[in-house]
């Protein structure tokens, strides 16, 4: 085991015995003394539980379990809110702190927590790529969790407007949660990417690593459950002694001990390149709090000794409608799957506002400039509200599992049909017999595709899905020639004069890239490939076609990326096209693959073959003629 990892380990441990001595023994220190040292245990064990998680990963594979890892790793929150709301069942005195920590934490992990980390990933994404860049785009699997927090966000306006948590409404979010892991249990998923001392422990032997990751979880949260109580309640008596408002010492100073690991592990992600990861584990912790967190205090309370309805106080009443609507407005604002800088600095913004407007009135100001916002970005963004909303309730597509190669039904006499989608880091796919699913074998390999001679041979997809990159591992020579808008729109330029912008060309560009597939399809070269977006049923037609007029068989190549990831690669690039164009493309493309997926894309195309963006980054193989042929890495 390396000092890299002892040495964190060690110091979180350490700094958590003297609140496991002081709870053994049963002694009661001084009030400042005991909030320190309690509060210190609760982060250190804190670090270790989010470590423990996200390392487990490593050995207990699916989103099920993930999802179960998460909750475990916020269990430090949930300790502190349902002592809180459990005390608060026979302590009427506790009742105006149950939901406090609830509402500080929330409000904290978005008006705080989703602001810093994208703010960090785009300076990181802008020193890296060498110009600005705006936004940060999410995938598109993210709307399904969007969906479950905006639906969550709905619901909780039922409490403001009622003035309680009912356990009827406790139950639905616990069941609402449990659909979520289920939800969870039939997405697909990925090898895990870890930072920091979790990539360390996740690096070590198996038997270790799983010895080290259980003790680590059962030493947290045995000192999490035992300094809980003392923390909690050495909060309110320092706020009595020192005269400071003892609810924004359980709202603010809780949630800051509880929620530092995961903000720390957020912001790591983001400094690693990986700001999508690290906004979307904000978007699930919301989740998480929406519903298992909430409708765990009337159970909580209940269990305490309490009635079947948690009735807040009005200040707990404004608090609640307070976070509310800044979810609200986060979720409004998130519905194309794009987190904007502007969106940043207004959460951002607004969160440090609420502390110079700490009255009933700047409250309610604060809750109308939220709703204003989240009903503009609602209107602006309404197009995806629907989709978004049915997200959750819409079945998981049972598509090709990540590294399969699918073969899809093909005309008589024609060779087999071929698909592959995978989310490992390449693919490679060969040809197989129509009835005979096969998996891939050699997956860091570039994918194939066999053709006869006299072929013209199709990429397509999404603008941005990756064809240029997928185009630049074919070598063009006597067998094989090549027609590449990209490569073309180059040489073009280099005839011009050396300042002449590419905006004075444009309009001429698609004309003389037709021109071009015109000539080479004609000419006498066995194997032709073609450059062209084609999420158009039509023009996919043209090009079957002009196959048939000059004697070739079509073969298509299709790309089959998320809208996020083509907009991300269009970014990359340094090119955009409009949200409208895009838009259309995009619903074009959607039915292209649901029809490709269910073989009947038809249009003359004798061989199909479906790739995602990570196997384009890995090349193609072509043989023609039955003799092999490498084009790539």
């Amino acid at each position: 085991m390396s000092w890299k990892l002892v040495r964190p380990v060690a110091l979180c441990v350490a700094l958590t015995i003297p609140a496991v001595f002081l709870r053994l023994g049963a002694v009661h220190p001084a009030v400042v003394l005991g909030l320190v040292v309690f509060g210190t245990a609760v982060v250190a064990s804190s670090f270790l539980l989010a470590w423990a998680a996200e390392a487990a990963r490593v050995d207990i594979s699916g989103p099920l379990a993930i999802a179960i890892l998460a909750v475990i790793a916020v269990l430090p929150e949930y300790a502190v809110d349902l002592y809180f709301a459990y005390t608060a069942g026979h302590n009427p005195d506790y009742v105006q702190y149950a939901a406090a920590n609830m509402t500080g934490s929330n409000r904290l992990l978005l008006g705080l927590g989703w602001p810093v980390v994208v703010l960090t990933a785009l300076w990181v994404a802008s020193r890296r790529s060498g110009r600005s860049v705006r936004e940060l785009v999410l995938d598109s699997g993210y709307r399904v969790e969007l969906g479950f927090l905006l639906i969550a966000s709905l619901v909780a306006f039922a409490v403001p407007v009622s003035g309680q948590i009912s356990l009827i409404l406790g139950f639905a979010l616990l069941g609402f949660f449990v659909f979520y892991l289920w939800k969870a249990s039939r997405a697909g998923t990925s090898e895990p990417e870890l930072v920091g001392p979790a990539a360390r422990i996740g690096a070590l032997p198996a038997r270790g690593r799983r010895l080290l990751v259980a003790g680590l979880f059962l030493f947290a949260a045995a000192v999490i459950v035992a300094a809980a109580e003392p923390f909690a309640n050495a909060l309110i008596t320092a706020g009595t002694q020192l005269g400071i408002d003892r609810f924004l010492l359980v709202q603010w100073v809780a949630p800051l001990a509880s929620e530092s690991p995961e903000f720390i592990v957020a912001i790591l992600f983001a400094v690693h390149g990986k700001g999508a990861d690290a906004i979307g584990t904000l978007i699930s912790s919301k989740v998480n709090q929406w519903t298992l967190l909430v409708g765990s205090l009337p159970v909580a309370y209940l269990a305490g000794g309490g009635a079947t309805a948690l009735t807040l106080d009005p200040r707990q009443v404004e608090e609640f409608l307070l976070t509310a609507t800044q979810t609200l407005l986060g979720v409004a604002a998130l519905l194309t799957l794009r987190f904007p800088r502007w969106l940043a600095f207004t959460l951002l913004g607004l969160f440090a506002v609420q502390y110079a407007l700490p009255g009933q009135e700047g409250r309610y100001v604060l809750c109308a400039i939220y709703a204003v916002i989240a009903v503009a970005a609602l209107a602006g963004n309404r197009r995806h509200i629907l989709a978004t909303l049915t997200a959750p309730f819409r079945r998981t597509p049972h598509g090709p599992q990540a590294g399969a190669a699918v073969p899809l039904p093909t005309a008589a006499g024609s060779r087999s049909t071929t698909a592959v989608r995978t989310h490992q880091p390449a693919t490679a796919s060969t040809q197989h017999n129509a009835r005979a699913p096969a998996k891939v074998t050699a997956p860091a390999q570039p994918a194939v595709l066999r053709v006869p001679g006299r072929s013209l041979v199709l990429v397509a997809g999404l603008p941005g899905a990756g064809k240029t990159t997928l185009m630049r591992t074919l070598r063009p020579d006597r067998t094989l020639r090549i027609s590449d808008s990209d490569q073309l729109r180059t040489a073009v330029l280099r005839l011009m004069p050396r300042r002449t912008r590419y905006g004075l060309i444009r309009p001429a560009a698609p004309l003389l890239h037709r021109a071009s597939v015109l000539w080479l399809s004609l000419g006498r070269s066995p194997a032709v490939v073609v450059h062209l977006p084609a999420t158009s049923a039509r023009l996919r037609r043209a090009v079957t076609t002009l196959a048939r007029l000059s004697r070739r068989t079509a073969h298509i190549v299709w790309l089959d990326a998320a809208p996020a990831d083509a907009r991300e690669g269009q970014r990359t690039r340094g090119r955009m096209i409009t949200d409208r164009s895009f838009g259309r493309h995009a619903r074009r493309a959607e039915r292209t693959s649901q029809q490709i997926l269910a073989g009947r894309l038809g249009e003359g195309w004798i061989t199909t073959l479906r790739l995602d963006r990570p196997a384009a980054r890995h090349g193609l193989h072509i043989e023609i003629n039955d003799q092999p042929r490498v084009n790539g890495k």
